[in-house]
This record gives structure tokens, sequence and C-alpha cells, in this order.
């Protein structure tokens, strides 16, 4: 979902925040709030996306302040001028969050895109504000309800509301782009955060719940989304998206580790142990290079059906064997030369089912303690 509907019933600070509204949020009055003096309730639409996941994925929450009513009115996150996107998709496309190929970054593109999933990167992203209600500066907020209103029913119903997001949909990791959010949630104090993320620091919190247990969710602090007000903000923003996504990877990884057990492969296959090659960075095209390419192998690669990229004994990838050549004789990405007499496979990504069989999965036990090898053959 994108829009949806939310109430507050004000009592005695329903003609007060009414008025302010009014005077705060002309231009949207008519779009997006709706008054009922008979019940002193305001209903206004808000945004949340849900996408549909590739299980293959870490869950990823995008947690923003609360919605601009721009947002709200196009009907995307983030797109607040005439279906426009702000600079903030430019800056994750750029550190690697996602990539959108042969695709016009207008609202309605990028709804479709996110909802179904179907940008090429390493999560999937819910997108979420902690506050609902829409205004053009979250500070908005106590001006339009008063203290007493917000901090009672405001602040507390989005605590809850993200906690059930986090248990219903599995959250792995939340970035913030809030201090304050991120201080309510992880009961820290973000005092001087701004000057931390200058200096290169990676903000990295565990976030509580809304009855304060510990849900074991890392929660990630990045630069608010509107900041402009350091020098060379773009190379620091660039660089802090980047090591928030490159630690989240790796976290997922250790994670899945330590906590997930063997899988039995019944297909004939070749695992390959890709650790030397192996970075969060690498584009899915990257990946398939460096895991099909460049084997010192003999004549029984050509009975594996699958081969496995292997990293740090879990499963990254799944790919259906079509052909061996001689390593270097196939369009690819990797530049340098191929040492002789060595192989490589061409193919494709598995089928969904069987992606979702082997993904995330531990061979640990096809690999005997302390063994360098760097492939071996499974059913053959």
């Amino acid at each position: 979902m994108i829009t949806r509907e939310k109430s507050y019933t004000l009592g005695d600070r329903y003609e007060k925040s009414k008025k302010k509204i009014s005077d705060l949020l002309t231009d949207y009055i008519d779009e997006l709030y709706l008054f009922d003096d008979n019940q002193e309730k305001i209903t206004f639409k808000t945004e949340t996306l849900i996408p549909s996941c590739d299980p293959a994925k870490a869950n990823i929450l995008l947690l923003f302040s609360n919605p601009h009513p721009g947002s709200v009115k196009t009907g995307m996150f983030l797109c607040t001028r005439k279906h426009n996107p702000s600079r903030f998709w430019w800056f994750m496309r750029d550190a690697g969050w996602f990539n959108i190929l042969n695709i016009d970054y207008v609202s309605e593109n990028l709804k479709k895109i996110f909802l179904d999933g179907l940008h090429e990167g390493p999560f999937n992203l819910f997108f979420d504000c902690f506050y609902d209600f829409p205004t053009e500066d979250p500070k908005d907020l106590v001006k339009i309800f008063g203290k007493e209103f917000f901090h009672q029913e405001i602040q507390q119903t989005a605590k809850s509301k993200i906690a059930d997001t986090v248990r219903a949909h599995k959250i792995d990791a939340i970035v913030s782009f809030n201090g304050q959010v991120t201080a309510l949630l992880t009961g820290r104090n973000l005092k001087g955060y701004i000057r931390k993320l200058n200096n290169g620091e990676l903000l990295k919190f565990i976030y509580s719940g809304d009855d304060n247990t510990v849900l074991d969710v890392p929660m990630y602090q990045s630069y608010p989304t509107g900041f402009h007000y350091v020098e060379d903000i773009t190379k620091k923003r660039h660089h802090n998206l980047t090591r928030i996504r490159e630690d989240i990877v790796l976290d997922t990884i250790s994670k899945n580790a330590a906590k997930t057990e063997g899988v039995m492969i019944s297909e004939p296959s070749v695992l390959f142990r890709i650790g030397k090659y192996f970075s969060p960075d690498l584009s899915p095209v990257e990946l398939y290079d460096v895991t099909r390419g460049r084997w010192k192998m003999g004549r029984n690669r050509e009975k594996a059906h699958l081969a496995f990229a292997i990293y740090k004994h879990i499963i990254i990838e799944v790919y259906e064997i079509a052909q061996w050549f001689p390593a270097g004789t196939t369009l690819s990405a990797r530049l340098d030369p191929p040492p002789p007499d060595r192989w490589e496979f061409v193919g494709n990504i598995a089928p969904p089912q069987m992606r979702d069989k082997y993904i995330n999965k531990s061979v640990e036990h096809y690999f005997r303690a302390g063994a360098r090898t760097v492939f071996r053959y499974i059913n053959i």
C-alpha cells in the first residue's frame, strides 16, 4: 500500500488544531485533510509502502520522520513537486541500494517498482514514517496538536506502529533519517550526531520495542533527507549510505552463518567459495562473473547442473549451468586476463523455487574444517 487514511479525535483541542492546519497547510487542505466539526475529528491521508518481497533478501525499513504533504499528494515517498523525486533517490541509487534501468524517475514509476520489488538491489525495502500526520516540517506537529496530545497520543501510537511493523514483516534492520526518531526508538542520546556523521562514523544502535524489550534489530542513523548545511554533503552522504548498506549485508551473512542449519543439496552441483572476490558492492552481474569463472577444473565440471556462490559457508546465489568455456572467451565484466587452463560457465539465475530452497542456507558441512579448497562437487 501507499496512501491510507487515519483520524485523530481531538476534543477541546479540535478548533485550535483545525486553524493551525488551515494556516500551515493551505495548499493541501482539500486533498489531504477532512474536518468533522460534529465529532471534533480530523481525518487525513498518510503513506506506507509494504513491498512484495524476495525471500532471499533482507527486509530493511527506511524510516522517516513524517510524510511531506506533497509526497502524499503525488502518491509516492519523497516525490513532492510535479511528481518528480527528491535528491534522496539519487543518493540511494549511487550508494548501491538499488538500480533502476531504463525507467523515468517519476512518482508513478517508483511506486510500482518498489511495491512490486522490481528494483535491482540487495534488500527488500519497506518505507514508513514514524509520525503519520503529513506536514512540511516535523516541528509543526507540536504547533498543530499541542505538546500534550503530541507526546501522549501521537508519539505513543507511533512507537507501537513501528514495533508492529518490525514484528509482522520480520524487519532485519532499520535505517532512520531523523535523529529524534532514532533517539526515541533506541534510548540513546544523539546529540551531535551530524558531527559524528561528518567525521565518517557509522552510527549503529539496537532498536527497542514499544514495551522496551530488545528486538535485536540494528538501527542505523543517516543524514536527514533534506540536510545540506555542510561542505561536500553529497560525498559525505554517499559514504554514509554506502557504509550502512555494506554493514547490513555483512551483518546479515554473519547472522545467517551463526543460526542457519545445513541444507542438503539434491542436484548434481558445484559449490564455489568466492570469499576472495566477494564484496557487498558487487552488482548481480559482478556476482555472476566472480562465481562462474576462472576455475581450474577437470571434466567432472560437465556433470554439474547447478553452481552455488558461497561466502562464509552461506549460499549467496544459485545459477543453472548452460555450458562451459575456456576462461576469458565469453563476455564478462572482469577486465583482467585469466590465468591459463581455467574454465568458466555461462548460465542463468536459478528459478525462484530453487533459490528459495537454497539461498541463505549453510553448506559448512560439505567442507572439512580448515579445508582451503575453493570449490567442491556435490552428487557427482
